[in-house]
């Protein structure tokens, strides 16, 4: 059946034109939309607020602790001097961040093709790798995409290499760094990109040097410019673990995150990921079972993820190689009608059908066509930008109204240790009581259990001092802090 309609479609080129350009405005309409009415998050507003402070002139690793590697906020950063953006304007930032996506797009249509599979399947995978990317958090401004369009890059440059084009081994480590500097797990592609070296190159000895050499001096430049804290905020400081037990949290948080991001995989693709491991024998008789190993390993690598930490985005990272499998069972499908695919053609029109109602329905229709939820975050962030003066510090530990750091362009107490890190999700319990009482202004929910870390006198103030202000559309008070400070 599958490749009935294969041939339908290779007969009559100009339906497939007609289909693809259908498929391109059903990819563009979500993230138009998105630029339009997004909310900001508050991992958005806590990396917008980090390339805020560069932009001011602040040096990172020493006087923003990031927590991340730098290439993401260099880039939001260039953007921003480009364009002559103003604080506070986070829409263009999203232009940029879905370019990054149709790029990643781009180079896994050129893996795909690269492996000697049909054109058509490669766009079709490269269009539900956008469609589905958007409602696994794609939409939202996060370091992942960057670092999977440069892993992306050097995958291609190593698959596609021919006639021993030993540059593409150099801007294939360059690519893989990039990755790596853009989000940590982005190593994970370095990874990759050196098995298919060992198990698909002659010569490898050479061209794996050649690769390693452009992967080693970018990340050099950044040992050398930043130095010990460059590492530091790499290697994340226990986040996960230390974080996690400075709050009493006993149970073995690592290994439950890493079974809900299995369920989260399952929940998601398994009706077609099941359905190609049946396809293996045919891919074996094709020579195609490196390519599936390859796809797996991909997915499987990329779940480690999740023992730092449970965010669907993480899943950003597996998609591209899920996309692979699927295409590689696609191309080894015969023109029969058998159960097994039909199976597989009716999993991937369940995959297809729930990306365009989670993107449609869940995004499109229930986030972006309601401006007020942004408006919502403008109104209450002008109101705390008149309230707190622009030299003051303004400490926030919900993460659910951190949007305010950006929106109203406030700075944190103590940048040089601690950063913009959110509230008991990247700060131990010692050091988000030292944000507390270091602050000059503090905005939190109306609740006793939004501050876990406070002190027992911060408690004590700042329930015997009346708020400065009260919003009951959202639920949070501000509190001035100076009489706390003159009492210490």
């Amino acid at each position: 059946m599958a490749m009935e309609f294969r041939s339908f479609m290779n007969k009559r080129s100009g339906l497939w034109k007609v289909l693809a350009g259908i498929c391109i405005v059903l990819a563009a309409l979500p993230m138009a939309f998105c630029v339009y009415g997004n909310p900001l998050t508050c991992d958005e507003s806590y990396y917008l607020s980090v390339m805020e402070r560069m932009m001011e002139g602040k040096r990172l690793y020493r006087d923003v602790n990031t927590g991340y590697p730098p290439l993401w906020f260099f880039f939001m950063g260039g953007w921003k001097w480009l364009f002559h953006i103003p604080s506070g304007c986070a829409e263009p930032y999203y232009v940029f961040h879905f370019i990054t996506q149709i790029i990643a797009a781009f180079f896994l249509y050129k893996i795909v093709c690269s492996l000697e599979i049909n054109r058509k399947v490669a766009f079709f995978c490269s269009w539900l790798f956008i469609m589905t990317g958007h409602w696994l958090q794609g939409n939202l401004l996060i370091l992942e995409m960057l670092s999977i369009m440069f892993g992306l890059m050097a995958l291609w440059l190593i698959i596609d290499c021919k006639h021993n084009q030993i540059w593409r081994y150099f801007l294939g480590g360059l690519a893989s760094a990039c990755a790596f500097l853009s989000k940590q797990y982005g190593l994970g592609f370095f990874v990759l990109a050196m098995v298919l070296m060992i198990f698909k190159n002659k010569d490898k000895v050479f061209k794996i040097v050649v690769f390693i050499l452009g992967f080693v001096l970018p990340v050099l430049v950044c040992l050398v410019v930043y130095g010990n804290k460059f590492v530091d905020s790499i290697l994340l400081n226990g986040y996960g673990t230390t974080i996690d037990k400075s709050y009493g949290r006993t149970f073995d948080l690592n290994k439950e995150r890493i079974l809900n991001g299995f369920r989260l995989l399952c929940f998601r693709s398994a009706p077609v990921l099941l359905v190609t491991l049946l396809f293996f024998p045919k891919c074996i008789k094709e020579k195609k079972a490196w390519i599936m190993v390859f796809g797996w390993l991909g997915v499987l690598g990329f779940m480690l993820t999740y023992y730092f930490d449970f965010c669907q985005h993480y899943m950003l990272f597996v998609l591209p190689f899920v996309m692979i499998i699927i295409a590689t069972a696609f191309s080894v499908m015969k023109e029969t009608r058998s159960w097994l695919n039909i199976l597989f053609v009716f999993g991937l029109i369940c995959m297809t059908g729930y990306s365009m109602y989670a993107d449609y329905h869940n995004r499109m229709w229930k986030l972006y066509l309601h401006p007020e939820y942004k408006q919502r975050e403008i109104d209450l962030s002008n109101e705390i930008k008149s309230r707190v003066p622009k030299e003051a510090t303004l400490w926030i530990p919900n993460g659910g109204i951190y949007f305010v750091h950006f929106l109203a362009n406030t700075t944190v107490p103590n940048l040089s240790t601690i950063a913009y890190s959110f509230s008991d999700g990247g700060l131990t319990r010692e050091d988000a009581a030292k944000q507390a009482e270091a602050a000059d202004y503090i905005l939190s929910f109306n609740s006793e259990q939004a501050e876990p870390y406070y002190t027992k006198e911060l408690k004590r103030f700042i329930y015997d001092h009346e708020a400065i202000f009260v919003d009951t559309t959202w639920n949070v008070v501000l509190h001035d802090m100076s009489k706390f400070k003159k009492k210490e």
